[in-house]
């Protein structure tokens, strides 16, 4: 991805992207009884959601699966995601390996910068000119 990001980028134009701090253990709230949750659908009525993961410690990809369960007629449909949990130190690294540079890195959306116990890692860059 990051390659692309360089291979895409003019001179003098920037990137920003965003992960999920691993410190944050976000994944820990994505358990069925933390995240089951009743919703209105104009078609299906009345929807029940929740959200399941299972964390692999080597590689820290959490596979995260979202369920949607409708309560009228019983249909049930899922949507499955891979998500990777790289920390900064190790985005940092893959930003310079795609001959990239992070200029300033945010810990949120709302502009608040980088730290460890940050929900996101933000890093917004450009082109390395070395």
């Amino acid at each position: 991805m990051l390659r692309t990001i360089a291979y895409h980028l003019c001179p003098g134009s920037r990137f920003i992207f965003d992960t999920r701090n691993p410190a944050a253990r976000e994944w820990e709230e994505w358990t069925p009884d933390r995240s089951r949750r009743t919703l209105h659908h104009p078609h299906l009525g009345v929807v029940e959601a929740w959200n399941d993961i299972e964390r692999d410690d080597v590689s820290g990809v959490v596979t995260y699966e979202t369920v949607y369960r409708a309560i009228s007629g019983r249909q049930r449909f899922r949507a499955l995601s891979r998500i990777a949990f790289p920390d900064q130190e190790g985005v940092a690294a893959r930003i310079a390996e795609a001959g990239l540079r992070a200029d300033r890195w945010l810990g949120d959306w709302r502009g608040g910068e980088w730290h460890a116990d940050a929900p996101e890692i933000i890093p917004i860059g450009s082109l390395d000119a070395r």
